[in-house]
Protein backbone atom coordinates (compact mmCIF):
# COMPACT_ATOMS: atom_id res chain seq x y z
CA UNK A 1 0.00 0.00 0.00
CA UNK A 2 1.12 3.47 -0.83
CA UNK A 3 0.73 6.58 1.20
CA UNK A 4 0.75 10.31 -0.11
CA UNK A 5 3.37 11.92 2.35
CA UNK A 6 5.09 14.72 3.29
CA UNK A 7 7.65 16.20 6.10
CA UNK A 8 6.05 19.44 8.14
CA UNK A 9 6.26 21.71 11.05
CA UNK A 10 2.66 21.08 12.81
CA UNK A 11 1.50 24.46 14.05
CA UNK A 12 0.36 24.39 18.21
CA UNK A 13 -3.30 24.61 18.43
CA UNK A 14 -2.94 28.24 19.66
CA UNK A 15 -1.98 29.18 16.58
CA UNK A 16 -4.39 27.59 14.65
CA UNK A 17 -7.04 28.63 16.59
CA UNK A 18 -5.65 32.65 15.96
CA UNK A 19 -5.02 31.94 12.44
CA UNK A 20 -8.31 30.19 11.97
CA UNK A 21 -10.04 33.42 13.20
CA UNK A 22 -8.32 35.58 10.28
CA UNK A 23 -9.65 33.19 8.09
CA UNK A 24 -12.91 33.52 8.94
CA UNK A 25 -12.69 37.35 7.30
CA UNK A 26 -10.98 36.30 4.45
CA UNK A 27 -13.66 33.50 3.46
CA UNK A 28 -16.11 36.27 4.10
CA UNK A 29 -14.90 38.79 1.34
CA UNK A 30 -12.84 36.15 -0.86
CA UNK A 31 -15.48 33.49 -1.50
CA UNK A 32 -13.53 32.22 -4.54
CA UNK A 33 -11.02 31.09 -2.92
CA UNK A 34 -10.32 27.66 -1.34
CA UNK A 35 -9.08 28.11 2.53
CA UNK A 36 -7.39 25.71 4.18
CA UNK A 37 -8.98 24.06 7.75
CA UNK A 38 -7.28 26.07 10.53
CA UNK A 39 -6.81 21.95 11.95
CA UNK A 40 -5.06 21.60 8.60
CA UNK A 41 -2.41 24.50 8.91
CA UNK A 42 1.40 23.21 8.16
CA UNK A 43 4.51 24.30 6.96
CA UNK A 44 5.83 21.81 4.37
CA UNK A 45 9.47 21.09 4.23
CA UNK A 46 9.26 18.31 1.80
CA UNK A 47 6.22 16.61 -0.05
CA UNK A 48 7.27 13.27 -0.18
CA UNK A 49 4.65 11.47 -3.20
CA UNK A 50 3.21 8.46 -3.29
CA UNK A 51 5.42 6.13 -1.11
CA UNK A 52 5.28 2.88 -0.22
CA UNK A 53 5.64 1.60 3.66
CA UNK A 54 9.50 0.42 3.20
CA UNK A 55 10.57 3.83 1.86
CA UNK A 56 8.44 5.48 4.46
CA UNK A 57 10.35 3.39 6.96
CA UNK A 58 13.55 4.60 5.87
CA UNK A 59 12.54 7.88 5.57
CA UNK A 60 12.01 7.79 9.12
CA UNK A 61 15.27 6.60 9.54
CA UNK A 62 16.57 9.49 7.82
CA UNK A 63 14.44 11.95 9.89
CA UNK A 64 15.24 10.22 13.40
CA UNK A 65 18.79 10.87 12.43
CA UNK A 66 18.79 14.24 11.15
CA UNK A 67 15.99 15.83 13.30
CA UNK A 68 18.67 14.79 16.66
CA UNK A 69 21.30 16.92 16.04
CA UNK A 70 18.92 20.14 15.91
CA UNK A 71 17.64 22.16 18.44
CA UNK A 72 13.49 23.75 18.75
CA UNK A 73 13.48 27.32 17.61
CA UNK A 74 11.20 30.16 17.53
CA UNK A 75 9.52 30.74 14.11
CA UNK A 76 7.33 33.72 14.05
CA UNK A 77 4.56 33.60 11.24
CA UNK A 78 5.48 37.24 9.58
CA UNK A 79 3.11 38.67 6.55
CA UNK A 80 1.09 37.87 3.87
CA UNK A 81 2.51 36.88 0.16
CA UNK A 82 1.19 34.43 -2.79
CA UNK A 83 2.85 32.39 -5.39
CA UNK A 84 3.54 32.71 -8.09
CA UNK A 85 3.00 36.74 -7.83
CA UNK A 86 0.91 39.38 -6.63
CA UNK A 87 -0.53 40.17 -10.68
CA UNK A 88 -1.94 36.26 -10.68
CA UNK A 89 -1.77 34.37 -7.71
CA UNK A 90 -2.87 30.78 -7.22
CA UNK A 91 -1.72 30.13 -3.72
CA UNK A 92 -1.85 32.56 -0.73
CA UNK A 93 0.27 32.13 2.60
CA UNK A 94 1.65 33.38 5.29
CA UNK A 95 5.72 33.84 5.59
CA UNK A 96 7.75 32.07 8.28
CA UNK A 97 10.67 33.81 9.83
CA UNK A 98 13.09 32.15 12.22
CA UNK A 99 14.31 34.26 15.09
CA UNK A 100 17.53 34.39 15.36
CA UNK A 101 19.11 31.65 13.15
CA UNK A 102 18.87 29.43 10.56
CA UNK A 103 17.99 26.15 11.60
CA UNK A 104 14.84 25.57 10.01
CA UNK A 105 16.64 26.37 6.19
CA UNK A 106 19.31 23.94 7.77
CA UNK A 107 17.12 21.50 8.47
CA UNK A 108 15.06 21.55 5.29
CA UNK A 109 18.59 21.70 3.23
CA UNK A 110 19.99 18.56 5.03
CA UNK A 111 16.67 16.41 4.57
CA UNK A 112 16.93 18.00 0.56
CA UNK A 113 20.08 15.77 0.55
CA UNK A 114 19.61 12.85 2.46
CA UNK A 115 15.67 12.46 0.02
CA UNK A 116 17.57 12.34 -2.94
CA UNK A 117 20.37 9.78 -1.30
CA UNK A 118 17.09 7.59 -0.50
CA UNK A 119 15.72 7.85 -4.80
CA UNK A 120 12.79 10.35 -3.71
CA UNK A 121 12.06 12.81 -6.39
CA UNK A 122 12.21 16.16 -4.47
CA UNK A 123 11.24 20.20 -5.60
CA UNK A 124 14.55 21.91 -6.41
CA UNK A 125 13.02 25.41 -6.79
CA UNK A 126 13.74 27.41 -4.17
CA UNK A 127 12.15 27.15 -0.68
CA UNK A 128 10.50 29.69 1.28
CA UNK A 129 9.30 29.20 4.80
CA UNK A 130 5.53 29.56 4.22
CA UNK A 131 2.05 28.26 5.66
CA UNK A 132 -0.33 28.33 2.89
CA UNK A 133 -3.84 29.32 3.95
CA UNK A 134 -5.81 29.50 0.70
CA UNK A 135 -5.50 28.64 -3.49
CA UNK A 136 -7.37 30.34 -6.23
CA UNK A 137 -8.09 27.78 -9.24
CA UNK A 138 -7.85 30.34 -11.46
CA UNK A 139 -5.24 32.95 -11.02
CA UNK A 140 -6.45 36.59 -11.46
CA UNK A 141 -5.50 39.75 -9.67
CA UNK A 142 -7.19 39.12 -5.63
CA UNK A 143 -5.92 41.49 -2.72
CA UNK A 144 -6.17 40.12 0.38
CA UNK A 145 -6.52 42.54 3.60
CA UNK A 146 -4.42 43.12 6.08
CA UNK A 147 -5.22 41.47 8.95
CA UNK A 148 -3.34 42.76 11.58
CA UNK A 149 -1.41 39.88 11.98
CA UNK A 150 1.53 40.34 14.88
CA UNK A 151 3.75 39.10 16.61
CA UNK A 152 2.72 35.55 16.32
CA UNK A 153 5.30 33.35 16.46
CA UNK A 154 5.61 29.98 18.24
CA UNK A 155 8.49 27.25 19.47
CA UNK A 156 9.33 24.22 16.68
CA UNK A 157 9.65 21.47 18.99
CA UNK A 158 9.47 18.66 16.31
CA UNK A 159 9.10 17.65 12.63
CA UNK A 160 6.52 15.03 11.89
CA UNK A 161 6.32 12.72 8.94
CA UNK A 162 2.79 12.82 7.54
CA UNK A 163 0.09 11.42 5.49
CA UNK A 164 -2.19 12.75 3.52
CA UNK A 165 -5.65 11.39 2.57
CA UNK A 166 -7.41 13.30 -0.25
CA UNK A 167 -11.23 13.27 0.21
CA UNK A 168 -14.32 15.21 -1.63
CA UNK A 169 -14.55 17.40 1.39
CA UNK A 170 -10.72 18.55 1.67
CA UNK A 171 -7.70 16.53 2.98
CA UNK A 172 -7.46 14.84 6.24
CA UNK A 173 -3.97 15.00 7.69
CA UNK A 174 -2.81 12.69 10.03
CA UNK A 175 0.93 11.67 12.02
CA UNK A 176 2.31 9.27 11.33
CA UNK A 177 5.97 9.71 13.44
CA UNK A 178 6.86 12.61 15.10
CA UNK A 179 10.38 13.53 15.57
CA UNK A 180 11.64 15.75 18.51
CA UNK A 181 13.90 18.63 18.14
CA UNK A 182 16.33 18.83 21.21
CA UNK A 183 15.74 21.64 23.55
CA UNK A 184 17.35 24.47 23.75
CA UNK A 185 17.61 26.69 26.75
Amino acid sequence: MKYRSFIAVNLPDDVKEKLGRILVKFRETNSNIKWVEPKNLHLTLHFLGNLDEEKLRKVAEILANVTGSYKSFWLKIDKFGCFPNEIRPNIFFLSCEEEGGNTLADLQNQLSHELVRLGIRIDFRPWKAHITFGRLKTPRRIRIADSGLKNLKFRVKSIDLMKSNLTPRGPIYNILKSFPLCPSL
